[in-house]
């Protein structure tokens, strides 16, 4: 077990308890889902690794959607780690920081807006919501 972890969010799926974990850092990158749970004490056990240092996290229908920097994963009932989407820039540098979802289509706020992303799991479009 390491000494410490960088957890970012922590999620519930099937009834079991996960978290996002990881770090980018002057050319470190890495990120993994660990699952949570009790014997005697607290415990974790790795799931799955990443692409990249996870940010955020939502539940989408019944899988968990993991937006890195580059990246919109997904993470499927039976643990599976999917490529949904490699963004077309590094929104990373826009510091994420919450998403939502409308039927087919996500928006992640950022530094300098939001951001929409129509059809996202399918025929991605992209539009900006900026501040006038």
């Amino acid at each position: 077990m390491a000494c410490s972890l960088r957890i970012k969010e922590i999620f519930e799926l099937n009834s079991k308890i996960y978290a996002i974990e990881g770090i980018a850092h002057i050319g470190i990158d890495y990120g993994q889902v660990i699952e949570i749970y009790k014997d005697t004490i607290w415990e974790y056990k790795t799931v799955n690794k990443l692409i990249e240092s996870p940010i955020i996290t939502a539940k989408y229908r019944k899988e968990q959607i993991i937006v890195t920097s580059q990246y919109i994963l997904k993470m499927t009932e039976n643990e599976q780690i999917e490529q949904i989407l490699k963004s077309p820039f590094n929104w990373g540098f826009l510091y994420p920081s919450s998403l939502f979802f409308e039927k087919n289509d996500i928006y992640l706020s950022m530094r300098q807006g939001i951001l929409k992303i129509e059809s996202f799991m399918t025929n991605p479009k992209y539009e900006w919501y900026l501040p006038k």
